[in-house]
């Protein structure tokens, strides 16, 4: 008679071979990632979409489901927006980088049509002026000019409730980044 398995442990040769399986696989996604450098020097200005999102270190995909996470997940729309809700939020930082952040979301029932649909429009912008733009003469910094960054994000979004727990999200964005 076989002895019953204890909880937790691979005793059979099967489960192993599966152990094995799936680390080999692991291993050689992990060979296919890669991490790039920045290559633009004011990559630092991008602050993020929202405060939210900002305060969590941008790990908010998971959890965005408000209006000031349609950047992230829209389909997050569909599980929280009951009637209507509106977001905005400002985030100063280091006194020279100003982002701004305004979005409205709505179930399309408020307008007699589908009940398991939202639609949401989210606007956010960043300015940061005047920063020194330096060259080197004589082995030491020296500030030649200024330069600004300026990003702008509009974003039409509509998810829907296709099931208990499931839910799908799509966006419509104008997304603009540039340095002058």
């Amino acid at each position: 008679r076989a002895r019953p398995r204890e909880r937790g442990i691979c005793t059979g040769k099967k489960e192993i071979y599966m152990k094995k399986i799936i680390l080999s696989v692991l291993f050689m996604l992990m060979l296919f990632c890669k991490a790039e450098a920045s290559n633009n020097a004011a990559d630092f200005l991008r602050t993020g979409m929202s405060a939210r999102a900002i305060a969590l270190g941008s790990a908010y995909t998971a959890i965005a489901d408000h209006t000031d996470g349609v950047f992230f997940n829209p389909a997050g729309l569909a599980a929280s927006v009951y009637k209507m809700e509106m977001a905005s939020s400002f985030v100063n930082n280091f006194e020279l980088v100003a982002r701004r952040n305004i979005g409205y979301a709505t179930r399309l029932s408020n307008f007699g049509l589908e009940h398991n649909a939202v639609l949401a429009l989210n606007m956010s912008d960043s300015r940061i002026e005047d920063i020194p733009r330096t060259e080197w003469q004589n082995d030491r910094p020296v500030i030649v000019d200024s330069f600004s960054s300026v990003e702008s994000n509009l974003t039409f979004s509509l998810s829907k409730s296709i099931a208990w727990n499931w839910h799908v999200g799509a966006n419509l964005r104008r997304y603009i980044y540039e340095i002058d």
